[in-house]
């Protein structure tokens, strides 16, 4: 009995060529030279299967809080910070290049720096990396590359906005580039991260509130050993610094799977634009 004709056999096959077409009408213009486009097939696959895996490690989990009320609410997702006692008193510092002579004289304290500035001795460098990334995923380097080697297993800073999947990427591009598992990579808020857009009626510590779960989000998608939440409003008010502290509760508990595996592994657009920016950024490593 001959089988019955799928509707689909009425439709010419679709070359390549016509969906390259319809995409780029689609976008107003081609992806540039270099740059992944948005749809593959096998055969553009072949480079990406056979180019060094990304480097993997365990699931993220938060192992430690602390927070300094009016000051900071730190996440640690790192295992190892804990080996180093951190349960205990130790200080992280966001002022880098003032203020060293107030560290305590009895407690190690993780200063974030983005230069070359004499360190008293309890004091450990966060080195500050001047890289950011735009809405059309190029980088943009904001400044002197700080005199850190990838291989010495430091400690390395990003400032994140509240765009998650560009924060993500930013972070991962980092991490490939260092080629170094010891490296830990410490997610720091952009200046003007709760600076109002004027794209809603009215903005508030409310929004505050999404943009630093946006934040912190992507942060946790992109690998970030450690997570910096500043005060979402007045640390006077009972209820902002409490918003804060949350943040990590709602990361944790009801959107659980961030933070038990890795959500964009495997996702080609993903991992060609961060093998990609891996590779500028390792021009600008010393």
């Amino acid at each position: 009995m001959e089988a019955p004709e799928s509707p689909y056999d009425t439709f010419p096959p679709g070359s390549r060529a016509r969906w390259e077409a319809l995409i780029a009408q689609e976008l107003k213009a081609p992806p540039p030279a270099g740059r992944p486009l948005p749809f593959y097939r096998r055969e553009d696959l072949a480079r990406w299967e056979s180019s060094p895996a990304f480097p993997r490690r365990e699931p993220w989990l938060v192992i430690a809080e602390r927070f300094v009320p009016g000051e900071v609410d730190l996440w640690l997702y790192d295992a190892r910070f804990l080996s180093e006692g951190l349960q205990a008193q130790k200080w992280f510092f966001l002022s880098a290049e003032e203020g060293l002579s107030d560290l305590p004289a009895t407690a190690e304290a993780y200063v974030c720096l983005r230069t070359t500035h004499p360190l008293p001795p309890q004091a450990r460098p966060v080195w500050v990396l001047p890289v950011a990334l735009s809405d059309d995923l190029e980088l943009e380097f904001t400044g002197p590359w700080p005199p850190v080697s990838p291989q010495q297993g430091t400690d390395v800073a990003l400032f994140l906005d509240q765009r998650v999947l560009v924060n993500a990427i930013l972070l991962r591009a980092v991490w490939l580039a260092a080629e170094n598992p010891a490296l830990r990579i410490w997610a720091l808020p952009t200046p003007d991260l709760y600076t109002p857009r004027g794209t809603l009626p009215a903005e508030g510590p409310e929004e505050n509130l999404i943009r630093a779960t946006l934040y912190a989000l992507g942060a946790i998608a992109g690998g970030a050993h450690a997570i910096y939440i500043p005060p979402i409003g007045d640390p006077s008010r009972d209820e902002y610094p409490r918003w804060s502290r949350n943040i990590s509760h709602l990361l944790r508990y009801e959107v659980l799977y961030f933070t038990e595996g890795d959500p964009l592994q495997g996702s080609f657009y993903i991992e060609a634009e961060v093998q990609r920016l891996a590779a500028e950024i390792q021009h600008r490593w010393p």
